[in-house]
């Protein structure tokens, strides 16, 4: 074997490497959809479907992401002492507020009420409201 043939077999192992790397840290990410009249596939952030024409909104209560105000009523109602709800509505830093404030007997007693608190406002929110502000 010759000094190239030792380059070209270390270069090899070398890109393979890194593509595998690159794909593992590549996350899918869903960004379309289907149509609920004409079933044609559509972006999430269309606002219109660009096959018929029909209008696309979210069913009543969920964002475009998916979230509905009753799982994370429900999630506040039984997680909430973990902030499992605030993370579930994509606030990780109050999630994180949650947990390191509940590891204290106060704190435990803050953040039950606080969760009892958020589950009543998020079952009394207007479907609109929720969605425009976890949208």
């Amino acid at each position: 074997m010759t000094e190239d043939d030792i380059d070209s077999i270390g270069n090899n192992n070398n890109n393979h490497q890194s593509e595998g790397d690159q794909q593992s840290q590549s996350i899918p990410v869903r960004t379309t959809g289907h149509c609920s009249e004409c079933g044609g596939e559509i972006s999430l952030n269309a606002e219109i479907c660009p096959h018929c024409g029909v209008r696309v909104s979210p069913l009543p209560g969920t964002t475009r992401s998916g979230r509905t105000k009753i799982a994370a009523a429900l999630l506040a109602l039984f997680l909430g002492v973990a902030g499992a709800h605030k993370f579930y509505l994509g606030n990780a830093k109050m999630g994180i507020i949650y947990i390191l404030i509940s590891l204290t007997a106060v704190g435990l007693i803050i953040t039950l009420i606080l969760s009892i608190y958020d589950f009543i406002i998020l079952l009394t929110m207007s479907d609109a409201d929720f969605t425009m502000k976890y949208e």
